[in-house]
């Protein structure tokens, strides 16, 4: 794949900080690719079908012309093909195997459960990579012999060792991987706050001002069929605002 990405279309020129994350997000991912850049384009060749690049989230409008989709993987036909139209669809996961090894797991590290956390944890993993269809054995215990594959370091280490592989695991299921955000704070490069200084990377997502959402809003409807007991909670819970902690995470 040849891609050119010229000054003129992003209506300004070419901006050092956006063309650097750019190149951090393709090294990260291990991606096969070469970069030329002038004063005025970036010229990407990249292997088709080789590489395998999430686009990153949360992204400010002034970097998104850098991140041509064409650089990052599309999801399965399985994933986004719609309903009743005869085609495949993926199974709604309602709670997998990998998920309630990984939650047995922080349970033991929370002193909750006892048993062995570092065999739930990477059981977790092997239950993780089945429900896309599993890996050789090799491959599979060379990640359970690498740092993420194995759940050491501090407790708090740990604990956010298990939230990412258990948002990792939740990838289809966006309401659940939000909360595991939410209550944890990790993994930190989806929770972690946006400041001013961060902005032409990362949207501020206002009116959150760069915080992480914990909670939706109350819809139009509701104010205008309910609105006495919608404003009788927001009096107990806090303002109606994506920034309000739910009640129960206070």
């Amino acid at each position: 794949m040849h891609l050119t990405i010229f000054a003129n279309s992003l209506t300004v020129a070419l901006i050092s900080e956006h063309v650097a994350f750019l190149k951090s997000t393709l090294d990260r991912a291990g991606a096969e690719y070469t970069l030329e850049e002038t004063s005025s384009q970036i010229i990407i060749n990249m292997p088709a079908n080789t590489n395998y690049v999430g686009l990153p989230s949360r992204l400010s409008p002034k970097i998104k012309p850098y991140f041509n989709a064409d650089l990052f993987s599309y999801p399965q036909d399985i994933i986004v093909q719609a309903k009743l139209e005869g085609k495949p669809i993926l199974p709604a996961v309602v709670m997998s195997a990998a998920d309630s090894h990984f939650m047995i797991a922080e349970a033991i590290v929370k002193g909750l459960a006892s048993g062995d956390a570092n065999s739930y944890y990477q059981t977790g993993i092997e239950k993780a990579m089945d429900l896309w269809g599993g890996v050789d054995s090799s491959a599979l215990s060379a990640y359970l012999a690498s740092d993420m594959g194995q759940l050491t370091g501090s407790n708090d280490q740990k604990l956010e060792k298990i939230a990412t592989q258990r948002w990792i695991a939740n990838y289809t299921n966006g309401y659940e991987a939000w909360a595991i955000v939410r209550d944890t704070g990790y993994p930190t490069s989806a929770y972690s706050t946006v400041t001013a200084s961060e902005s032409s990377i990362k949207a501020l997502g206002s009116p959150l001002n760069g915080a992480y959402p914990q909670r939706l809003r109350y819809n139009s409807d509701v104010y205008g069929t309910n609105q006495a007991n919608v404003e009788a909670s927001n009096a107990v819970q806090g303002p109606d605002v994506m920034a309000t902690k739910l009640w129960y995470a206070k």
